[in-house]
């Protein structure tokens, strides 16, 4: 169970710097293009709604760089990575939380010594 934003690719997943819908850019979108093997299609997930479209140079970036891109909510952004992951297709998914909600403190790892 993973809580906050996440970047899904088919044999991994990180952890997704941006929170809300305003903060997914171009810069926040780099890594998509690099992966290897190379991803065909990135679907979009906007959070709990899709009231917003995204900037349309997004897609124009990611478009030059061979990625077709989709928006849509990211319960149904989710649903669709499964599916097409399940039949090997080159697919990714970039993740907002369904809810604003922040995960617990102690959800994240620390590298803090609380011992000492």
């Amino acid at each position: 169970n993973v809580q906050g934003s996440v970047l899904i690719f088919p044999n991994n997943f990180f952890l997704w710097k941006p929170k809300k819908f305003e903060e997914i850019t171009i810069d926040s979108l780099r890594l998509v293009p690099l992966v290897w093997p190379k991803i065909d299609l990135l679907l979009i997930g906007s959070g709990e709604h899709f009231n917003e479209r995204l900037d349309p140079l997004i897609f124009d970036f990611l478009l030059k760089k061979g990625v077709k891109a989709e928006q849509m909510n990211s319960r149904n952004a989710a649903t669709t990575f499964n599916i097409l992951n399940s039949e090997e297709r080159l697919v990714a998914a970039a993740l907002l939380p369904l809810s604003s909600k922040k995960p617990p403190p102690d959800y994240y790892f620390s590298t803090d010594d609380e011992e000492n």
